[in-house]
């Protein structure tokens, strides 16, 4: 009987450490590009590169900006897109991301001057394996941004 007890606990336990376990993200790709001399010049394409296979998963992809409090202005608004190598673009989209709130206040981490968030961007499914390319642009008013430090992209397959 006690040992019943103890067999049957431990396919519950392994049971759910598979539920969680299917339950939570994968990451992709996860890249940063610099920018240098923290200025961002209009029309400068940011890339990113990498391998997505599963073609029944969902993928989030994920923006994520480092940026010092010098930073002149409190959005950034972005144009990506994501394709595969070589080919038309599944997914495409502007974004503008508030990077502080009402009272002006940076929003993310901060260590110093330098400031770290990411925010969501879309979610996708691909059309099938293989190398894919994530373009980032600014689509701001002033062609030339300064105060950003790194731009970066995640991508991982949700449930």
């Amino acid at each position: 009987m006690k040992e019943q007890r103890i067999s049957l606990g431990l396919v519950g336990m392994l049971t759910l450490l598979l539920l969680v376990s299917c339950l939570s993200k994968s990451k992709q790709i996860h890249s940063y590009r610099s920018i240098p001399n923290q200025t961002w010049v209009w029309g400068d394409t940011l890339l990113y590169n990498g391998q997505l296979s599963d073609l029944l998963a969902r993928y989030q992809l994920t923006i994520e900006f480092r940026h010092n409090d010098h930073y002149p202005f409190q959005n950034l608004a972005l144009w990506y897109s994501i394709s595969p190598t070589n080919e038309a673009a599944i997914c495409s989209d502007t974004l503008n991301f508030m990077l502080c709130n009402e009272q002006g206040q940076w929003r993310g981490r901060k260590w110093s001057n330098l400031f770290e968030g990411s925010i969501p961007a879309s979610t996708f499914t691909i059309p099938h394996s293989g190398e894919y390319t994530i373009r980032l642009l600014h689509i701001m008013r002033n062609d030339t941004l300064t105060g950003l430090y790194d731009l970066g992209v995640r991508i991982e397959s949700v449930p």
